[in-house]
């Protein structure tokens, strides 16, 4: 009973033992593992902060080297030999570039290249960026060629444009070697599970722990995987200039996404995600600044939590080992005098009869227990002082050690973004808002802090310039100088720190400022005058600053005044530049350009010419000019005066530069006239197309006030040298050109020949003979019969003019009619036609046909003269006869051309009884709007569509039938020659018909017996 009794006592004393080294070593792990992540959370955020750095200085150097390269003066001479010769010799130096490329603006045409042919890419996405924005910068990656188009590579470039001057004449694109920088991010890694992924401004990997991943385009951001489609023949697939790429899907933890998606969006910090597995990973990032215009990159390190820990537990099961081998120890030698005190107290038992023997074994043994219990307690006291000792001297290694390396990583940085901020203000290609924001970004790292920004003093303002952090929303502002800490810094000119903001007594209220705790204001200095200030602040925390960390600061203030300095003297230099060139530029504009279109004028096109034709003393130079003339400008600035004339010239002036293009040369030579000159164009068929195409953009609608009207233009085409060698001749030969156009029914185009020269003199001597036949009466008149299809009698005649002239014979109304009008011999030419058909209609009433129509065909001339009422009126008056025999035939060209002094002299005419008849209808203008404007009762269709009949293009005669009788209008088909066509003029309900199927004109005396045949009088 008594041994039962002792082995349940040293039972519950060994239970309550390991329940509270149990509970020892828990508790001591617990503390431990805190400590010990809250130290790989730190070095996480240092190591991404290094390698982000890194990566910038990486992208910087790339950068300066490129904005170099495209400073050159091997690059901007545009000579492609020198390019190819330079470029090869900078790809030697600088390991980082995969490929250099030069693309000519604005064609697109690449004029040197390291890797691979030079092609022409206009639609190249990198090359119409740049051309489009005009500044350098770093790309995203993508699918680039070098010397294999059947293996394309990942690749990154950094791209700036190549200028002469102000104009950008070409992009220099340099492709960078993404294993360069998977090396160099490589560098940073020691050998643990830890490693930085490197994410590009859309989110594209390109540097990664498994080099699978940068083979093709993993976007993290997205969670689409990029690929290079291949054609059934393993050929990549193109998409335009660039190769056609298809997506798919790969998994991305959702945690690991939203730390990207912060780091892109400019944000410092840690967070924990799970994997699809399970998996616990932490997770630093941070963003990656770039050089120039480009947004900022990703550097995001990850690390396995599990694995992370694994040597803290390992160092925790040692310990806890170590721990229960000694307790293990002490308990046997417990159990192993317990055991002698068992066999004393058995012994006891059994010699009853030594009572006095066993009573003093007894007392024996329970001395030696409690002389060894004591021993045990010492032991374990002196275990768990060492214990102690030991883990008190690891956290002090440990913090020791992490202060060493933080201090020492501050002291890295620092050097180097001192280094960096050096090296930003000596680049002269860096904008003066890149400086300043680097510089407050870099001092927002050294002091640790969040927030800040970088004011103006102006006009007793102080103008916030440059944010980050809580500052944000003052971007832009005017902050009144008399509060907060702005009085000090301008009254002192000295940094000012404040430890407790809020204890301040000249703080700053407002909603920003009340969780303010600590602030400093550091002056910006121009010689002797405070011009600004750097301003960082603490939020919610009291932020000590050590004197060197002030120095520090103050340092980037000074660069700041720098970067002030140096822009303000750059931009000084600049203005006084473009003030110069201003000026010249104007001067040379005024005597060089006219002042109504902006186009050059007369003195700049002999100077240019004359140059052309000089250019090459051993070769002729061969181009051509063309001459543009607006078709009867004149009318527009009768009807509309001269500021509708010059409306139209400015806007056909546009229009030809929109036709051409802004690199052909364009000159207005006066008043409705333009020359265009294009040397080295020969080809003839192309000079065609390209005058034909030039013609239909001109003949277009003019909009003058609430009018609209249709003009055209007229092309001559005189080249070089076949057509003349100076400047006068060329001009002289496109001018004969551009009227012979005009004389072959405007709106079109002609090439100078040499007939021209002998048909100027022709059409002089014409002229001249037809001033002898107005005196001479040469002319004599024919009139065609007009049939009605119905009934088969004469309705009517038009009358027609003839000219016999002994010098000429026989001339074409369309040879002399224009010539008259030119010559203004048509008013009296037309009066005498006009009086000899009023004779003849006198006549047909006497033979008893008054009711037969005579027409008479109008000139514009003749419409838009002012006393044509009155002739008329005088002529019927004397005739005798009623005014509606008599029908006035006017084009709607004619009529357009002085459209509100035509209508108007209609309805005079209207209102002497006259009846009016739209001539030609359908080959000009027609327009509803001006049909229902002209008072009009007849509709002649033009011979031009009467010969479609029969075709398919018959039905525009029906529907122009079909149109005139639903207003009412009688419908004459002019030119009607065949049996077909009058039968389907029969069938369509035309009303009469004139042509040679009825009757070619005819003498006054075979009229009369044409009609005494067709119409007998009952």
């Amino acid at each position: 009973m008594i041994r039962q009794k002792t082995t349940l006592l040293f039972s519950w004393i060994i239970g309550l033992s390991l329940l509270a080294f149990a509970f020892f070593n828990i508790g001591n792990y617990y503390l431990l593992s805190k400590d010990y992540y809250e130290r790989i959370i730190v070095e996480n955020r240092m190591h991404t902060a290094t390698v982000a750095f890194g990566v910038s200085s990486f992208f910087d150097t790339t950068y300066r080297v490129v904005g170099e390269m495209a400073q050159a003066l091997e690059l901007r001479n545009m000579e492609p030999a020198q390019q190819q010769g330079f470029i090869e010799e900078r790809f030697s130096q600088h390991g980082f570039f995969d490929n250099i490329i030069v693309q000519r603006v604005p064609d697109g045409i690449q004029t040197a290249r390291i890797k691979g042919d030079l092609i022409f890419q206009p639609e190249n996405w990198w090359f119409k960026k740049t051309v489009q924005e005009q500044k350098p910068f770093v790309s995203s990656s993508f699918y680039s060629s070098g010397f294999d188009f059947n293996r394309p590579v990942i690749t990154n470039s950094v791209c700036f444009p190549v200028r002469q001057g102000d104009t950008m004449v070409a992009v220099l694109a340099g492709m960078l070697r993404t294993d360069e920088l998977q090396e160099y991010v490589g560098r940073y890694y020691r050998g643990d599970d830890r490693f930085t992924y490197i994410l590009d401004d859309e989110g594209k990997v390109i540097v990664h722990l498994e080099n699978e991943n940068t083979r093709a385009i993993h976007n993290y951001k997205t969670g689409k995987k990029e690929l290079v489609a291949y054609d059934t023949s393993g050929v990549p697939a193109l998409y335009g200039n660039d190769y056609q790429l298809e997506q798919q899907d790969f998994a991305v933890p959702a945690g690991f996404q939203n730390a990207v998606l912060q780091a892109l969006n400019g944000i410092t910090g840690e967070l924990e995600y799970q994997d699809a597995k399970g998996n616990v990973f932490i997770c630093s990032f941070a963003p990656v600044r770039m050089p120039g215009y480009s947004a900022s990159w990703a550097a995001v390190t990850v690390q396995s939590k599990d694995r992370a820990l694994a040597a803290l537990r390992e160092a925790a099961m040692a310990n806890g080992m170590l721990s229960f081998v000694i307790f293990a120890g002490l308990t046997f030698l417990l159990l192993r005098q317990g055991r002698e005190i068992e066999q004393g107290v058995y012994k006891l038992a059994e010699n009853n009869i030594a009572l006095a023997a066993e009573v003093i074994d007894r007392v024996r043994v329970e001395a030696e227990l409690t002389a060894a219990n004591e021993e045990l307690t010492a032991m374990n006291g002196e275990l768990t002082v060492v214990t102690g000792q030991l883990q008190y001297t690891n956290e002090q290694m440990m913090r020791e050690i992490e202060v060493r390396q933080s201090a020492e990583g501050q002291l890295r940085l620092r050097e180097c973004q001192y280094r960096a901020m050096v090296q930003l203000l000596t680049d002269t290609n860096a904008e003066l808002d890149t400086q300043m924001q680097t510089i407050l970004d870099s001092a927002l790292q050294l002091a640790s802090a969040a927030d800040g920004s970088i004011a103006l003093f102006e006009n007793e303002v102080a103008i916030i310039r440059y944010v980050r952090g809580i500052h944000t929303p003052l971007l832009d502002t005017n902050l009144p100088i008399q509060e907060g800490l702005f009085p000090r810094v301008l009254r002192t000119g000295r940094l000012h720190y404040v430890r407790e903001y809020q204890r301040f007594p000249e703080r700053k209220q407002g909603e920003l400022w009340r969780n303010l705790r600590t602030a400093v204001m550091v002056p910006l200095r121009d010689e002797q005058k405070v011009t600004g200030c750097l301003m960082l602040s603490w939020s919610d925390t009291i932020r000590e600053m050590e004197a060197d960390e002030l120095e520090l600061l103050q340092q980037y203030a000074d660069l700041a005044s720098l970067a002030l300095y140096g822009a303000r003297f750059r931009e000084n230099l600049r203005q006084e530049l473009v003030e110069r060139k201003l000026l010249h530029e104007k001067i040379s504009y005024m005597a060089f350009h006219d002042t109504l279109t902006g186009l050059p004028n007369r003195a700049s096109l002999m100077n240019r010419l004359e140059l052309e034709l000089t250019a090459n003393e051993k070769v002729l130079p061969a181009g051509m000019v063309m001459f543009i003339d607006l078709d009867d400008l004149k009318s527009i600035n009768d009807n509309f005066g001269h500021s509708g004339g010059d409306q139209v010239i400015v806007d056909t002036g546009r229009q030809i530069r929109e036709c051409l293009g802004h690199d052909v040369y364009i000159a207005r030579l006066g008043s409705d006239g333009f020359i265009v000159l294009l040397p080295e164009y020969q080809e003839t068929a192309g000079i065609a197309r390209l005058a034909e195409r030039l013609t239909s953009h001109l003949r277009r609608d003019y909009s003058i006030g609430a009018i609209t009207i249709q003009l055209s233009s007229s092309i001559g085409i005189a080249r070089y040298p076949q057509d003349g060698t100076t400047v006068e001749e060329l001009l002289k030969k496109a001018d004969m050109a551009m009227y012979a156009a005009k004389a072959a029914g405007r709106s079109c185009w002609r090439f100078f020949d040499p007939v021209m020269l002998k048909d100027a003199q022709e059409k002089l001597l014409l002229t001249n003979s037809l001033r002898r036949a107005v005196e001479n009466r040469e002319f004599t008149l024919v009139y065609q019969p007009q049939v009605e299809i119905a009934s088969g009698k004469v309705t009517g005649f038009e009358v027609l003019l003839r000219w016999h002239s002994p010098e000429h014979g026989n001339v074409s109304p369309a040879k002399f009619i224009p010539l008259a009008e030119e010559s203004r011999l048509i008013f009296s030419i037309g009066e005498w036609i006009l009086g000899k058909a009023c004779q003849f209609i006198a006549k047909l009433t006497q033979l008893g046909y008054p009711k037969l129509r005579v027409s008479v065909n109008l000139s514009t001339k003749q419409l838009a003269d002012k006393e044509l009422v009155n002739i008329i009126r005088r002529l019927i008056a004397h005739a005798g006869f009623t005014p509606q025999q008599l029908e006035l035939e006017i084009t709607e060209s004619a009529l357009l051309t002085s459209l509100e002094e035509g209508v108007s002299t209609l309805r005079q005419l209207e209102g002497l009884g006259l009846r009016m008849a739209l001539d030609d209808f359908g080959t000009g203008y027609s327009s509803l709007t001006h049909l229902r404007l002209f008072p009009v009762e007849t509709l002649k269709i033009d011979k031009s569509f009467i010969d479609t009949i029969p075709g398919p293009d018959a039905v525009l005669v029906k529907s122009l039938v079909k149109f005139a009788q639903e207003l009412n209008m009688i419908v004459v088909a002019e030119g009607v020659e065949r049996q077909e066509q009058l039968a389907y003029l029969a069938d369509c309900g035309c009303n009469i018909i004139q042509g040679y199927l009825m009757s070619r004109p005819l003498p006054e005396k075979e009229a009369l017996e044409f009609l005494f045949a067709r119409n007998s009088i009952r």
